[in-house]
């Protein structure tokens, strides 16, 4: 949005206000980034090497340079993304991520119930999991002991999708995970499949865990 505005700005005649205010901005300390947005721009620019694009007042340079500078912010973003992701120490499940990872083709196939849920889990801290299936609310405490089986495991999501006995049949029939591998292989291959059928498959396992859930509190009541 600011790199088209500069671009609009750089075309109006230099007697137009928006251009005058533009170029005193320029000539400010740059030191008053608070109260000047082109500080905080050429602060942006300068984290890609860029800053001395606000030098150049042609509105043609800025045009044609428009998609390389955004291109190279945008992987600059991806790459302090990924610092902060390896070096966080909240996640349950920490998936190795690369900087020639493409966009996850469930992000662009899959209808948005089977994303949230995914999206949920894989968001899953050591302190909180809440997911949504249909508008109920399930909430994992991943330090607490977990209610629905009382094994003295805590709550964790590698417990919910690949422990808990209390969710074993929808686990077998649905999921399906390869007892042969670690249950950390399972996991990051159940959370990390991109294939439609996976994240369906990962939704109707947490819907049933939900009707479970709700089942047996009505035999409670």
């Amino acid at each position: 949005l600011a790199y088209n505005w500069v671009t609009k700005i750089l075309e109006m005649p230099d007697s137009r206000l928006p251009k005058v205010c533009y170029q005193r901005l320029l000539d400010l300390n740059p030191k008053s980034e608070n109260l000047n947005w082109i500080s905080q721009l050429r602060k942006m620019l300068a984290q890609i090497n860029a800053e001395a694009l606000l030098d150049n007042l042609s509105a043609n340079f800025w045009k044609n340079n428009k998609m390389r500078i955004l291109s190279k912010y945008k992987i600059y973003l991806k790459h302090k993304d990924l610092i902060r992701y390896a070096d966080t120490q909240s996640c349950q499940v920490a998936i190795p991520r690369s900087m020639y990872d493409s966009t996850p083709v469930y992000l662009q196939n899959c209808p948005q119930k089977l994303l949230l849920t995914k999206i949920q889990l894989r968001l899953a801290n050591f302190f909180s999991c809440n997911l949504s299936i249909n508008g109920n609310p399930l909430n994992l405490r991943p330090k607490e002991q977990c209610r629905f089986c009382h094994n003295l495991d805590t709550m964790t999501i590698w417990h919910f999708l690949l422990d808990c006995p209390r969710f074993a049949t929808p686990r077998q029939l649905i999921l399906k995970p390869d007892t042969k591998k670690s249950h950390s292989f399972n996991l990051t291959t159940i959370l990390d499949d991109h294939l439609f059928s996976s994240s369906q498959r990962l939704y109707s396992y947490v819907q049933e865990c939900s009707n479970i859930i709700t089942h047996d509190k009505y035999c409670i009541l």
